[in-house]
């Protein structure tokens, strides 16, 4: 069983040795490694071609700057594997990350992606406990809801501690959408679980986050149009799954959580553009008129756990476009934050 791993990099010298001996010592030996350079200015792609001069599994692209998406997408462009994974080059993965998955698929035939779980480190210490999975399969929509419900799955949206059947992502033309740098990859996920027949967890943590990066995109400023962007489309596919898995009951929280937070983000967005308050809010209405969908709300409002967690007042003046004393909250807050900081 060959898998691709693909692993996007960037200004990574230092880090990515570690990672490539991780990929080496993998117990599972048949695999290919595309190692993709995204237009580093150091010695990230030397790196890369010692490792491919040295082991044949190891094949070196280089590309002008894009982000981890469009990397990430080269790869997907030249992988021949029948399974892929990725890996972030500052990350590493543990001997048998492969082999366990190996072993699931060979146990559970007609799954199409398997989660293992992660250990977070920063300089060689556990930064918090692992996150890990039972072994277990879902098959079928009513067990895929299951999953959905049972697991802490949707809080752990990353694109690298699982692996995708990878004819299941040609066939429906799925790739990292570039004009975000950010939740790409929970979209990605989301995409790819509107045509799965079965998904598997595995027990093990397997593979391991470094943390000590702190010029994460995570941690960046998102601009308004980014988070409009990302608000759109991550809310478009969150109701494309809802429907296909026809969640309109208690399992559709861990995603209405994570999408009332990308509107939250969006409307805030809006609220730092530069000009006055009034033309804040004029703009918020303007964007929660073309983006949020009170026809799909309509349908969920009702849903007992979702009606108790949007009658918080801040919900509340939101879905009703009170966007003045949304924005007079927002404002308040942040002068009580600023005086709690000048006492200081």
């Amino acid at each position: 069983m060959l898998i691709t791993i693909i692993i996007p990099i960037y200004n990574r010298a230092k880090t990515l040795p570690e990672c490539l001996d991780s990929i080496i010592n993998q117990e599972h030996s048949e695999f290919e490694c595309l190692l993709i350079d995204d237009g580093s200015h150091d010695d990230s792609l030397k790196v890369c071609n010692d490792y491919a001069d040295k082991d044949s599994r190891f094949r070196v692209f280089r590309k002008t700057n894009g982000g981890v998406g469009s990397a990430r997408n080269l790869g997907l462009e030249n992988a021949t594997g029948e399974w892929v994974a990725f890996v972030d080059s500052d990350d590493i993965i543990a001997p048998n990350h492969l082999s366990q998955f190996a072993t699931a698929i060979q146990k559970y035939p007609n799954v199409d992606i398997l989660f293992c779980g992660c250990q977070y480190v920063c300089r060689g210490q556990k930064t918090r406990p692992d996150h890990t999975y039972s072994l277990a399969k879902y098959e079928g929509k009513e067990e895929i809801k299951h999953f959905f419900a049972s697991t802490d799955l949707l809080q752990y949206m990353y694109a690298c501690d699982r692996i995708y059947r990878r004819c299941l992502i040609e066939q429906n033309n799925m790739r990292f959408d570039t004009t975000l740098s950010l939740s790409e990859d929970r979209l990605f996920c989301y995409q790819f679980l509107k045509h799965i027949r079965g998904a598997a967890t595995v027990p093990e943590a397997t593979y391991v986050i470094n943390e000590e990066d702190n010029n994460k995109l995570s941690q960046r400023h998102l601009s308004s149009e980014m988070c409009i962007n990302r608000y759109h489309k991550l809310s478009v596919a969150m109701q494309n799954l809802v429907e296909i898995y026809q969640l309109y009951d208690a399992r559709i929280m861990p995603f209405w959580k994570y999408n009332y937070i990308l509107l939250h983000n969006m409307l805030h967005s809006l609220y730092n553009v530069k000009g006055n308050i009034f033309s804040a809010t004029k703009r918020q209405q303007y964007y929660i008129n073309k983006y949020f969908d009170f026809n799909f709300y309509n349908k969920i409002k009702d849903i007992p756990e979702l009606k108790v967690f949007m009658s918080d007042a801040q919900a509340r003046r939101m879905i009703n476009m009170q966007f003045l004393s949304y924005d007079l909250h927002i404002m308040f807050n942040y002068i009580l934050i600023r005086l709690h900081i000048k006492k200081q």
